[in-house]
């Protein structure tokens, strides 16, 4: 019995020490390119910082390396359910394109918020986004920013839907510029996006 239990207790050392080893490699991971859901993570803090602070010099900062590795974190994201919130890239399943006719030329990317609340009772709607097969990684980082700023507005009791979306383009595009020398200068590359599976597609309306 004595040989057992001792077995037994090697044995769940080991495992202990393994799984600690491997949670501790797995916390040293420090990724300098971006994914999807580290781009929303870095579009959330550059949005919200720059609503909450818009007189402080350093408003416009993103966060570095080592902030985003803390925040997605080994087993689960501290942003898990913003994130989840945040659809980035569906399919066109997802879309009314009644309203999105006239930026089909201008854009290669769509955005839109779900038709009802997240959570029942909640504000906090889902944000969709769609791609096209011509986004680059400019339109990436622009679509982040769009779909943070729209999630941003519909927190507000004013304007439309329509104006807002408006709003959020607007922004995106007047933005990403200094958004994306934000994000080199604190050590990530702005020349790819790992989009994963994200799907992607043509239009011919």
């Amino acid at each position: 019995m004595k040989g057992i239990s001792l077995g037994i207790i090697t044995y769940g050392s080991m495992l202990l020490s393994h799984s600690l080893c491997c949670y501790m490699a797995a916390k040293s991971l420090k990724f300098e390119t971006l994914s999807r859901r580290r781009l929303l993570i870095q579009a959330k803090h550059f949005v919200f910082e720059n609503n909450n602070n818009n007189n402080n010099n350093n408003n416009n900062r993103v966060l570095t390396v080592d902030e985003v590795s803390e925040i997605e974190g080994v087993w689960r994201s501290k942003e898990e359910e913003y994130l989840n919130s945040m659809q980035f890239g569906v399919t066109p399943s997802d879309f009314d394109f009644t309203d999105f006719e006239d930026d089909v030329t201008t854009t290669n990317f769509f955005i839109r918020r779900s038709d009802r609340d997240l959570i029942e009772g909640n504000d906090d709607y889902i944000i969709y986004s769609l791609l096209t097969r011509k986004a680059k990684v400019r339109d990436l980082f622009c679509c982040a920013l769009a779909m943070t700023k729209l999630k941003a507005l519909l927190l507000l009791n004013e304007d439309d839907d329509v104006k807002k979306k408006e709003k959020a383009l607007q922004y995106a595009n007047e933005n990403v510029e200094l958004f994306t020398n934000e994000l080199s200068k604190n050590g990530f590359r702005v020349d790819v996006c790992q989009t994963g599976d994200m799907p992607s597609f043509e239009f011919n309306l």
